[in-house]
């Protein structure tokens, strides 16, 4: 997928096609470098501390690229499913996306970990028939992978013997992600080329905190958390999901019944 975006990055680049894309991945094309970029920024610096940091945990253990294919993907997918007027909880966002990089993470480890028993055959039968297993089983993992078989990649990596990551590590890094992306990550309505109005970029998410009553007709108000999205990205949702639907055309002439051979 990180290949797919880097690949459209210079495809549209050479060709000046951006603005022919699908909605969501034009979006996806702009947000992609800038949310890279500042990945790795955050990588270098883990890096260069003695200590790690305790609200970007095993943030260096995935290349930047597909970090940030995870995090788009996962909070469009959470904007579009949610019912909140697009807003998603920040709680429930980081949890979703920490889970993912930790899933990611146990097949990257696990293609890792089958190359370099690849590199390091010995002459003995045992070895090698252990390396030939292992490299079966990664290359149908790989095939899993192209054909988006994800349930089926993650019950093969589960045998994987990294100690899962606690529920507080997924948010901690989830929400530093989140918050690299809101950063990074803008919108702008088409320019208006009559008027000579500069253009009106603005945040594609923002963090907000929303109060809400546990049952109605109560005075006890609670505040939330949550990623607000921009409303010019919920207006070109709707358009793309209209373009989409298929009519309903109700069949007006009886089907024929099928008569035997």
């Amino acid at each position: 997928m990180a290949e797919e975006y880097r690949g459209l990055v210079r495809e549209m680049c050479e060709r000046k096609l951006a603005p022919n894309l699908p909605y969501v991945k034009a979006l996806f094309l702009g947000w992609f470098e800038p949310l890279k970029e500042a990945i790795e920024r955050e990588q270098k610096l883990e890096k260069s501390k003695k200590q790690k940091s305790a609200f970007s945990p095993n943030i260096e253990l995935l290349p930047a690229d597909k970090m940030a294919v995870i995090v788009m993907h996962k909070m469009m997918g959470l904007v579009m499913v949610g019912h909140e007027d697009g807003c998603v909880r920040v709680v429930q966002a980081a949890v979703q996306i920490g889970i993912a990089i930790e899933q990611e993470v146990r097949i990257h480890n696990f293609l890792e970990k089958t190359k370099s028993y690849q590199r390091k055959k010995t002459l003995h039968d045992v070895q090698e028939s252990m390396d030939k297993e292992k490299e079966m089983l990664r290359k149908r993992v790989n095939s899993l992978i192209r054909r988006k078989r994800l349930m089926e990649v993650q019950n093969l990596v589960k045998q994987d013997e990294t100690k899962p990551w606690s529920r507080d590590k997924q948010a901690k890094l989830g929400s530093r992600l989140i918050e690299l992306l809101t950063e990074t990550a803008y919108v702008q309505p088409p320019a208006n080329q009559s008027e000579g109005i500069p253009p009106d970029v603005r945040p594609a998410f923002r963090h907000i905190f929303k109060s809400v009553t546990k049952n109605p007709g109560q005075k006890i108000v609670k505040k939330y958390g949550v990623i607000e999205c921009d409303p010019l990205i919920l207006t070109g949702l709707d358009g793309t999901a209209k373009h989409m639907l298929i009519p309903y055309f109700p069949m007006l002439v009886p089907p024929k019944k099928l008569e035997r051979v």
